[in-house]
This record gives structure tokens, C-alpha cells and sequence, in this order.
């Protein structure tokens, strides 16, 4: 399977589409918040993205991205997800 972009597609609607992901960026955003004066928190929370990150890559190795491609990718998928968790709501086309 040689960087299958509609495994990528599905994998971002999926996650996009979750019912309670206003709720979810709501937690996140103070998390953040807390980690701005939490040297505790912004480990955790840096330990988090990390892990995503890794679990990001090897679903995209797996899927046939090589290594490199794949770290780009989530380069760019880990921020999207998040700054699209902000303007979600006020963006003109539906999830």
C-alpha cells in the first residue's frame, strides 16, 4: 500500500467528525493553559504531543509512507488538528 492518501483522507474525517470534539478542544485549551505555569503540565502535555506524534507516524508507515514522509506529514497533521480544533466552528464549510 504505497502512500495511500485515501487512508489518510478517512483517518482525518474520522477524527474531525467525533460528536464531542468541541468538549475535547475545550479540555485542551486549558490544559494549555495551565501549562503556561506549570513546568509539571507542560511536561505532560509535551509528552502527549510526542506520543501522538509517534503513534501518527507508525499509522502512516504502516499505511506505506516511508519514515521521512511520514514525520512531514504529522509535521503538519498535529497543528492542522489543533488549530483546527480552535476554528472549527467558525469555518465556512462543514467538517
Amino acid at each position: 500500500m504505497e502512500n495511500n492518501p485515501d487512508a489518510i483522507k478517512s483517518y482525518m474525517i474520522n477524527l474531525l467528525s467525533l460528536d464531542d470534539l468541541q468538549g475535547w478542544c475545550e479540555v485542551i485549551r486549558e490544559i494549555w493553559a495551565i501549562a503556561c505555569r506549570s513546568e509539571k503540565v507542560q511536561a505532560s502535555l509535551d509528552n502527549y504531543y510526542q506520543q501522538c506524534s509517534n503513534e501518527l507516524i507508525t499509522l502512516l508507515i504502516s499505511l506505506g509512507f516511508q519514515e521521512q514522509r511520514s514525520k512531514e506529514l504529522v509535521s503538519l497533521l498535529i497543528p492542522f488538528i489543533e488549530g483546527f480544533s480552535i476554528t472549527s466552528n467558525l469555518l465556512p464549510l462543514e467538517k
